[in-house]
C-alpha cells in the first residue's frame, strides 16, 4: 500500500508525544471491529448530532482566550483549555468505537502542524477534527464562560437538549457495545470448549 508523501512528511515532522499519541488512537481505531445494526443506527445519529451542536454553537468567542495565562500545556495557545487534556481521557475505546461505526475513519483524524499541548488534534487555532469526527465528550462539554455566551445568543436550550440526547445515545451505544462484545466473549469460550470435549 502506497502512502502518500504529504502524510509521510507530516508525520515526521510530528512532535515525538504526538505520533506516539496518535498511533495509539489508531491502534484502537483497528481493534474497534464490527459493530450490530443497532449499534450502527445509533452512532450515525450522533455523528449528525455531533454536527448539529458544532452548528448551533457557531463562532465561540469565548474558547478563543480561555487558556491565556494558564500554566503549560494549557497556556501554550490562547485558546483550547478544555482541550489540553490527555487525549487518551476522550478518545476511550467506547468514544473511538463510536466514531468508527458511526463512519470516522483513520485518515479523518488530522493532527495541527503545531506544538504538542494537551489533546493530540489540538492546535493554535482549536480543534483539528470536524466535529463529526469529534469525541462526543468534547463536543458536549460546555464551560461556565461558553455557556454564558450561548445564553445571551439565546441557543442555550438548544445546545442543552441537542447535548442530552447525545449523552442518551452514546450511553445507549455503550451498553450495545458491551452486551455484544460479551456475547462474543461467551461465544468463543463455548466454541473453545467445544473444540477441547
Amino acid at each position: 500500500m502506497l502512502v502518500p508523501i504529504t502524510r509521510v512528511l507530516r508525520r515526521l515532522r510530528q512532535p515525538r508525544s504526538r505520533a506516539e499519541e496518535l498511533r495509539a488512537v489508531r491502534r484502537r481505531f483497528e481493534r474497534s471491529g464490527r459493530a450490530g445494526v443497532e449499534e450502527r443506527a445509533v452512532a450515525v445519529r450522533m455523528r449528525a448530532l455531533r454536527q448539529e451542536l458544532a452548528a448551533t454553537f457557531g463562532d465561540a468567542r469565548s474558547c478563543a482566550t480561555c487558556a491565556v495565562g494558564r500554566p503549560m500545556p494549557i497556556g501554550r495557545f490562547d485558546g483550547g483549555h478544555c482541550c489540553s487534556g490527555a487525549t487518551d481521557d476522550v478518545l476511550s475505546d467506547a468514544e473511538v468505537a463510536a466514531l468508527a461505526t458511526g463512519g470516522t475513519r483513520p485518515r479523518d483524524l488530522r493532527p495541527p502542524d503545531s506544538d504538542h499541548a494537551g489533546c493530540a488534534f489540538r492546535g493554535e487555532r482549536g480543534c483539528t477534527l470536524d466535529a463529526a469526527n469529534r469525541p462526543n465528550v468534547c463536543v458536549r462539554f460546555v464551560c461556565r464562560g461558553f455557556s454564558h455566551e450561548l445564553f445571551q445568543r439565546d441557543v442555550l436550550d438548544r445546545v442543552e437538549a441537542l447535548s442530552d440526547e447525545l449523552d442518551t445515545l452514546f450511553a445507549r451505544f455503550t451498553a450495545l457495545r458491551g452486551a455484544r462484545l460479551l456475547d462474543e466473549e461467551w461465544a468463543a469460550l463455548g466454541a473453545a470448549a467445544r473444540w477441547r470435549g
